[in-house]
């Protein structure tokens, strides 16, 4: 008979022991990690808008914005002042023809069959008449140039509208969901998800079979911004594109994230002599950052994405000069640490973003004008971001939370 072996306990129970003692020595340095990112958590803040919020609209030097699905609008009015004012309904977008200093909302009981509202000098909301799109179910709204245009549904069709003297016209027929508008140099560019941009220099029907979209403008487009006068776009499937023209050509694709369809530029301000008293800032002449709103592949791959322009402030750059970086880095409004900006608003997906122009928050004539400081520039202008499900975020100090 095989003798045993009487060390083979002692060995076993030695080897259970150092195995057991790993597992500890991992789920510490988990706890460790787990507790390193609770530390860079901003502080909870219950925020001033929550939910979803909608687009963020600058109009008559304010910011508008509401929750989807709510019945206030929030107004910022610079130097850290809000006030609120009822909505006609359950609101579902906003939009503003700035050079008119009106302000529209899409709003109702159901979200997927709005009225658009007006919004008059005498703090009235004015339906709008529907006219030629009185059969179809209104669901997007966007303002460029002073016009207003509107996507809208008809079982699986789209349409695409426009307002004209008060009431709404048919600009473009059985096409993609509007996705955005913008104008350049007497021309208007209107995006339509899954077949490109448009482009018209007059407000009128549109032949799709003789002025199909841009060559090269892609279909799943998310947003369209003119950024500088080079219109720009971004799909949901990665991919920036730029119009020289002629047509619009790819200048960046990534794999790893989808854009939202959130844009902004962000300007840098800088101080004419940061050792003066008071220091006095030059506004930027030229945009230095392209901001992307994003939904990432994980949980903290969130957020928004920065392209950096070139000196003239536009996104045409080499293949060797194109540089996209995960939000939190702006150059020059850095928060303390990129963790700082993973535990915060990398979070969540952004739907809008945008900073505070000088007409509302302006340091060199409101020397409490809040912003987002840092040791290396001093004094930067809020940006705001509106979160999906998460509420309205701002960028104050150098550190993204929640608006109280």
């Amino acid at each position: 008979m095989k003798q045993k072996n009487k060390n083979s306990g002692y060995i076993f129970i030695f080897y259970a022991a150092v195995a057991v003692m790993a597992a500890v020595i991992f789920s510490a340095c988990n706890q460790d990690s787990i507790f390193a990112d609770i530390a860079v958590e901003p502080p909870p803040v219950d925020p001033k808008i929550k939910g979803s919020p909608t687009n963020l609209i600058f109009l008559n030097d304010e910011m508008y914005v509401a929750a989807v699905n709510s019945k206030t609008i929030h107004v910022y009015s610079g130097g850290g002042t809000w006030r609120t004012i009822a909505a006609p309904d359950r609101i579902g977008a906003l939009a503003a023809s700035v050079q008119n200093g009106d302000l529209y909302a899409l709003a109702g009981s159901d979200l997927a069959d709005m009225t658009l509202y007006e919004y008059d000098a005498s703090g009235v909301w004015n339906p709008v008449d529907k006219g030629e799109a009185d059969s179809y179910r209104l669901q997007s709204v966007y303002g460029v140039n002073g016009q207003i245009f509107i996507g809208a549904s008809k079982g699986s069709m789209w349409s695409i509208f426009y307002l004209d003297a008060g009431v709404l016209k048919l600009l473009i027929e059985n096409t993609g969901q509007l996705r955005g508008a913008e104008f350049d140099s007497g021309n208007y560019y209107i995006a339509a998800y899954g077949k490109g941009i448009y482009e018209t220099n007059s407000l009128s029907l549109i032949d799709t079979e003789t002025s199909p979209p841009v060559t090269g403008s892609a279909g799943k487009i998310m947003g369209i911004l003119n950024v500088n006068t080079v219109i720009t776009e971004v799909t949901y499937d990665g991919k920036i594109l730029v119009y020289d023209g002629a047509e619009f050509i790819l200048i960046s694709s990534v794999s790893d994230y989808n854009y939202t369809g959130a844009m902004s530029v962000w300007n840098e301000w800088k101080p004419d002599d940061p050792q003066a008293d008071p220091v006095v800032y030059t506004p930027p002449v030229n945009g230095s950052l392209l901001l992307l709103g994003v939904t990432g592949s994980g949980s903290y791959t969130n957020g928004y994405r920065e392209l950096t322009l070139d000196i003239d402030g536009k996104p045409l750059l080499s293949a060797d000069q194109k540089t996209l970086t995960p939000g939190g880095a702006l150059s020059s409004v850095k928060p303390d640490d990129k963790n700082k900006y993973e535990a915060s608003l990398a979070r969540y997906s952004v739907f809008s973003i945008r900073q505070i122009p000088e007409d509302i928050d302006d340091i060199n004539s409101n020397s409490s004008a809040p912003g987002a400081y840092t040791e290396q520039t001093g004094w930067q202008p809020l940006i705001f971001a509106s979160t999906v499900n998460n509420g309205l975020y701002v960028l104050k100090d150098g550190r993204w939370n929640a608006q109280p």
